[in-house]
C-alpha cells in the first residue's frame, strides 16, 4: 500500500493519503498473516472482486466486493454517516470483514 492513483489519476503516497486504511491493513496483517493480506491486496489490485477494497478521503484502493446483507449495510452506513474510511478484507475463513462504522466493526 505504498503508491497508487487517486480518482484524478495522479500518483499519491497511499500510506499518507489513507492513514486509517494503512493502520487497518497493518492490523489485518497481524491477525490474518502478512501473506494472506498481501495476496488479497494484490488480487484486488489486479481486478479480482471480494478480496480487498478501501475508500478514504476521496481515494479508492482495490476492487469492490459484491455486497449483500450485513456487508451492504456496513458499507452503505459508512458512506451515509460520513465515516472517515471504510475498508473490507476477505478473512482466511472466507468472510468479508468490514471496518468503518464503529458499531458494525467486524460484521460478516
Amino acid at each position: 500500500m505504498s503508491e497508487g492513483t487517486s480518482q484524478e489519476g495522479a500518483k499519491v503516497d497511499l500510506r499518507a493519503a489513507m492513514p486509517l486504511t494503512a493502520a487497518q491493513v497493518a492490523d489485518w496483517r497481524k491477525r490474518f498473516g502478512a501473506k494472506h493480506v498481501n495476496d488479497c491486496i494484490k488480487a484486488a489490485m489486479a481486478g479480482k472482486r471480494n478480496r480487498f477494497y478501501a475508500v478514504e478521503a476521496g481515494h479508492f484502493l482495490g476492487t469492490p466486493f459484491d455486497l449483500t446483507g450485513r456487508s451492504a449495510y456496513v458499507v452503505s452506513m459508512s458512506i451515509l454517516t460520513g465515516e472517515p474510511f471504510v475498508a473490507g478484507m476477505l478473512d482466511p475463513a472466507g468472510f468479508a470483514e468490514w471496518c468503518g462504522v464503529e458499531a458494525a466493526h467486524g460484521a460478516h
